[in-house]
């Protein structure tokens, strides 16, 4: 065997066993858990979207924050918090020139399947759910069965 062939062999050789390095992945069980981490907490919604409706005037984009019409300064809020029971409530409010009009509460409950999959329930009715989570925001979308839309909400901390 020439030198060349013998250089070529040994560095094969090395090259194959510097490659059995173990990869340092994420298990997904530790994915579930710093997704359940980052989800508990209040976040603000931002946009609720229901698209694809049944009824096509069931199609709406719901904006959060303050706006004047007509002279009236109309602010509505949003706000979900995850408790690290498993359980999260919701609450929303409306107001004119600071007055509140309007409010909505509830509470239900949340799972987190997977990476992208969890499941939240509200009175009993659950739903599964697409989400995203960062550090500071969120998205879930899931089919509302009452009026069928896809709805979307995107919220941040």
């Amino acid at each position: 065997m020439n030198f060349k062939n013998l250089m070529l062999f040994i560095l094969l050789g090395l090259m194959t066993f510097s490659s059995c390095k173990k990869n340092d992945t994420v298990t997904p069980n530790n994915v579930i858990e710093e997704n359940k981490a980052k989800l508990i907490g209040t976040w603000n919604a931002i946009e609720i979207v229901d698209m694809g409706c049944t009824d096509s005037a069931d199609n709406e984009t719901q904006t959060f924050g303050c706006e004047t019409e007509d002279g009236v300064e109309v602010c509505t809020t949003a706000t979900l918090t995850f408790a690290a029971d498993g359980t999260y409530t919701y609450s929303g409010s409306a107001t004119e020139n600071g007055t509140v009009v309007g409010t909505e509460e509830g509470a239900g409950t949340w799972e987190i399947i997977d990476a992208t999959q969890m499941i939240l329930c509200l009175e009993g009715d659950c739903t599964n759910e697409t989400y995203t989570l960062t550090d500071s925001s969120f998205t879930t979308t899931g089919t509302d069965t009452e009026f069928g839309c896809t709805t979307t909400i995107t919220a941040t901390k």
